[in-house]
């Protein structure tokens, strides 16, 4: 990332070189189950304010407010307690403080799970926005709808093995899904051998 191999870098490291990630488990990845909507967002998200050596809350709350990105995704009431929401409405709340936060990368695996159509579009339309505006954004999906509408390259990766990358208005979705299946179709093999050598 930025021509640094971060492979072993700290968390701490890679968030302060402007990674960010929303993982498939964002309840059990992303946040902190007993802590509001609003404390969540300020973890890596809202920029924190301070007052008197204590977090200025009511500051962060206008801040909170005033993202676009809050509004349009849906996220929940700040003051609710997160371990209470439904699922999508976690991953609301993960994919937006990701985005907030303007990272240069951004890792986003199934963001659009749960979510009703709308916020699937605003999702979509955020993945490209960030692109365009200069984030690296690295999309896992199995959903080929989803990767040929935002990706500029794909990757399929089975068997331990990576095939690609591919140009999705050179390949078509059909080819990619044999590519996709010859890739589960080593994975199978690879597993009846484990256990052909187990017994």
């Amino acid at each position: 990332m930025d021509e640094v191999n971060i492979t072993k870098a700290s968390i701490k490291h890679r968030i302060e070189m402007g990674m960010r990630m929303v993982t498939e488990d964002p309840l059990r990845d992303n946040v902190v189950p007993g802590f509001s909507v609003l404390q969540n967002m300020a973890l890596v998200g809202i920029p924190p304010e301070r007052r008197r050596g204590d977090i200025d809350w009511e500051a962060m709350q206008k801040q909170f407010e005033s993202f676009d990105s809050i509004k349009t995704l849906g996220v929940p009431a700040s003051n609710r307690i997160t371990r209470d929401l439904s699922g999508g409405n976690v991953q609301r709340v993960a994919f937006a403080r990701a985005v907030i936060s303007n990272p240069k990368l951004l890792i986003a695996s199934y963001p659009s799970r749960g979510l009703d159509v709308a916020t699937v579009n605003v999702v979509y339309n955020t993945l490209l926005r960030l692109k365009a505006g200069g984030t690296a954004v690295l999309l896992i999906s199995e959903d080929l709808n989803e990767l040929y509408a935002i990706s500029d390259r794909i990757v399929v990766l089975a068997a331990n093995t990576s095939f690609g990358p591919f140009d999705p208005k050179e390949l078509d979705m059909k080819e990619l899904g044999k590519i996709m299946l010859k890739g589960q179709e080593m994975e199978n093999e690879d597993k009846n051998s484990s256990s052909e050598a187990a017994v």
